[in-house]
């Protein structure tokens, strides 16, 4: 499964994208899509309806696109990666932090309007917006997800990309979480096994078909994790060491903000194809990419980003040693050296 557009897609975009050139005509000013520039602060756009919002900082380095981060939850924020890491990586390039739409400081739309193909339209938006021919990309988590398909979607507009612990494979996801569990969790896997959604899981199993797999295999994890503090496997599978877990709490009390949980239930729900989804197009990718991975990465796994990496032309595998999820909490000092040092680099490495 790919996200590289569908004809009923594509058509949908293009009357879409007639329809906002349209209203660009008519609309009164500051509420469509307008041209910031790379101007310093925060700021605020509509695009497809919805007002998102992102803040530039940092300092511009000759020759290299600006770098717009993307983050992960589905529904989480940019003020974490700001708070955590920022201050180190202004210091070598110009940041957009970027809040999706539904997260952080942007809005939710009423349309629930949260398809991949609006995502990667929001980030071309942006990109105009900031009257910039190329930008630089850092997707963590599913906002991996949303770098890889703008970045195969829009080669020429992308400078470098970093996929930080990136979502490129939720069958292999799913599979490793479906491992931890039975490890962690043997006897309420066992139970789980004996209930519809169980059933459903194994009679998937014996038909071979990978995406169906992948759905009730999610959906008998999830009732495993009904049953079970499902918050601390979350923060085992995302922190190394827990007390930076602890850390990030902190941070995102501080901010205000929250995951409605909105985006997480329209691609994780029962009728989205999303835990099918393997990025597969790799050929597009013809500029410099980083995978970075933390080693215990329980959420996404080093697997599936060392096979990323391996089929990438221009790709180079960072595995950091004493991190998990959140690369950039647990050793943000290598994080940032490494970080730069790729975008600084004519060819990344």
């Amino acid at each position: 499964m790919r996200f590289l557009y569908s004809p009923s897609q594509t058509l949908a975009m293009l009357i879409r994208g007639f329809y906002l050139a349209a209203l660009a005509l008519t609309i009164v000013p500051g509420t469509s899509l307008c041209q910031t520039g790379l101007n310093p602060g925060e700021h605020n756009i509509v695009v497809n309806g919805v007002r998102l919002w992102y803040e530039v900082a940092g300092q511009e380095a000759a020759g290299e696109a600006p770098v717009v981060y993307l983050h992960g939850g589905p529904g989480y924020n940019s003020y974490s990666f700001k708070k955590t890491i920022g201050s180190q990586l202004e210091k070598h390039a110009l940041i957009v932090y970027f809040d999706e739409r539904g997260a952080g400081h942007s809005e939710r739309p009423w349309t629930r309007a949260y398809d991949m193909p609006t995502l990667v339209q929001d980030v071309e938006a942006l990109r105009q917006s900031l009257q910039v021919a190329t930008i630089s990309i850092i997707g963590h988590s599913f906002g991996g997800t949303i770098a890889l398909e703008y970045a195969a979607h829009y080669p020429e507009h992308v400078q470098k990309l970093i996929v930080l612990d990136g979502a490129a494979d939720l069958p292999k996801v799913f599979d490793l979480w479906r491992t931890e569990i039975e490890q962690r969790y043997p006897r309420e896997w066992r139970n789980a096994l004996s209930t519809e959604k169980g059933k459903a899981y194994l009679q998937a199993v014996s038909g071979h078909d990978s995406c169906a797999i992948s759905k009730a295999e999610l959906a008998a994890e999830t009732e495993v994790l009904h049953k079970v503090d499902g918050q601390a496997f979350h923060n085992w599978q995302q922190f190394h060491d827990q007390r930076y877990q602890q850390e990030q709490s902190a941070i995102d009390a501080a901010s205000g903000l929250r995951n409605t949980g909105e985006i997480g239930s329209v691609y994780f729900g029962p009728d989205s194809q999303f835990p099918c989804y393997e990025f597969t197009a790799y050929d597009r990718l013809s500029m410099p990419v980083l995978i970075i991975v933390g080693k215990y990465d329980n959420a996404v796994g080093v697997e599936q980003m060392r096979n990323l990496a391996d089929r990438l032309p221009h790709a180079h595998f960072d595995e950091f040693e004493q991190s998990a999820h959140f690369v950039y909490a647990e050793e943000p000092e290598k994080f940032a050296n490494d970080v730069a040092g790729f975008l600084s680099r004519p060819n990344g490495v």
